[in-house]
C-alpha cells in the first residue's frame, strides 16, 4: 500500500521458505514418530517382550502346587450361625492363609462350602477346598477367592488330610504348570 507522500509502507518481503519446510518436516517426523509409540504401545509389542525366552516352572511348584501364604481368601458365612465364619477364618489363618475379610453371604446357602474364585486362581481354590470335605468350587466372575461355609459344615480336615485332598486335586487336575512359566520334561 502506498500514501502519497510516506511511500511504501508494507514490510520488505523476503523469502522463508527453507525455514517453513523445515519446520513443516520436523513437526511430521514429530507425528509419525508419535503415532508409531503410540501403534506399539497399544498392540503391547516390544521386541525385548518378544526376544525373552519362557522362564522354565521350578519343580516344587509343578509338584506341590500353591503354597498357603500365596492365597488370599475371604471368608463368608452363610448359614444363620453367628461366628461361623470368624472361627473358621481363624483357623485358616494359622494354616498360613491371608485373610482379608470375614463376614456374611447376602443369602443363606446350602451344603458344606462354596469356594468362588476366578479362572486365573484355580490351584489356590483348590487348595483352599482340600481344607473342607465335601466343598464345591465354582468359576465366577470375581476378583478374589471366597469360601462361603454353609449349614453342614462341621469344621475343617486335619492338615494331613488336607495336604492329601489337594495333592489329589492336582493329580486330578494335570498339576497345571503357572502361566508364567513353561512345564520342563
Amino acid at each position: 500500500m502506498t500514501i502519497p507522500g510516506r511511500g511504501d509502507l508494507s514490510p520488505p518481503h523476503r523469502p522463508h521458505r527453507a525455514g517453513r519446510w523445515l519446520v513443516t518436516a520436523a513437526v511430521l517426523a514429530i507425528l509419525v514418530g508419535g503415532g508409531y509409540a503410540a501403534v506399539m504401545w497399544l498392540t503391547g509389542s516390544s521386541s525385548a517382550k518378544s526376544a525373552a525366552p519362557p522362564q522354565p516352572c521350578p519343580a516344587a511348584a509343578q509338584a506341590h502346587g500353591v503354597h498357603p501364604a500365596q492365597v488370599d481368601l475371604v471368608v463368608l458365612n452363610g448359614t444363620a450361625r453367628i461366628g461361623l465364619a470368624s472361627t473358621a477364618a481363624s483357623t485358616l489363618e494359622q494354616r498360613g492363609f491371608q485373610i482379608t475379610t470375614v463376614g456374611n453371604t447376602p443369602t443363606l446357602i446350602s451344603g458344606v462350602a462354596v469356594v468362588r474364585f476366578p479362572h486365573r486362581l484355580r490351584r489356590d481354590a483348590q487348595l483352599v477346598a482340600a481344607q473342607i470335605s465335601g466343598a464345591t468350587e465354582h468359576v465366577a466372575h470375581v476378583h478374589s477367592i471366597a469360601l462361603e461355609l454353609g449349614p453342614d459344615f462341621t469344621g475343617l480336615r486335619s492338615r494331613a488330610k488336607a495336604k492329601a485332598a489337594y495333592r489329589h486335586a492336582l493329580a486330578a487336575a494335570g498339576s497345571t504348570p503357572q502361566p508364567t512359566c513353561t512345564p520342563s520334561s
